[in-house]
Order: C-alpha cells, then structure tokens, then sequence
C-alpha cells in the first residue's frame, strides 16, 4: 500500500449534521423546553434551602472523600497481599461493603 494513496482522502470530523432547516428550530425549542426544566428544578432546591454558594463546599468535601477511600482501598489491598487472603475476604472481616 502506497503511502500517499493511504492519505488521500480528508479527514471528516465526527459532527452531526442537520439533515433539515426544520431541524434547527426543533433543536431550540427542544433546549428550550431543557432550560425551563432545568429552572424550574433549581428554585426548587432553592426553596429547600439549597444555595449555588454551598456546591464547591459540597464538591471539595467530596474530593476529600474519594481520595480518602481511594487510599483506604490501597491499604486494604496491600493488606490482603500480605494475608494472603483475596480483598473480598478482607472486606468481610472488617464488615465492609464491596459494592460501596
């Protein structure tokens, strides 16, 4: 196979074209229709007491926590090795949750 011949054809991106001019406005109305919803469900948190303020306490303390069960699940990894024993076993003598 020729080198050249290989590249000859352009490259097509991987966009979605519109396949009508009815399409576009049924698109915005469609996101339209999404940004209503999706107002509507933040007054609803809102009036229960929830504030966009509080979301990067709430994302960081999150953060904090998959890092610590990250290094929680290293650790008993490390200690299943050394036991001799597989991590589910481990789980169980600790009364952990696997699927947590």
């Amino acid at each position: 196979m020729n080198r050249s011949s290989a590249c000859s054809t352009p490259f097509k991106l991987p966009i979605k074209k519109l396949s009508s001019e009815e399409t576009a406005p049924q698109s915005l109305s469609e996101l339209l229709e999404t940004e209503k919803a999706l107002d509507t469900e933040i007054e609803l948190l809102e009036s229960r007491g929830y504030r966009v303020e509080d979301l990067d306490i709430y994302i960081e303390k999150l953060h904090v926590y998959n890092d610590l069960k990250d290094l929680c699940q290293m650790l008993l990894g490390q200690l299943a090795v050394l036991q001799e024993v597989t991590t589910r076993d481990l789980y169980k003598s600790f009364e952990l949750e696997v699927d947590d």
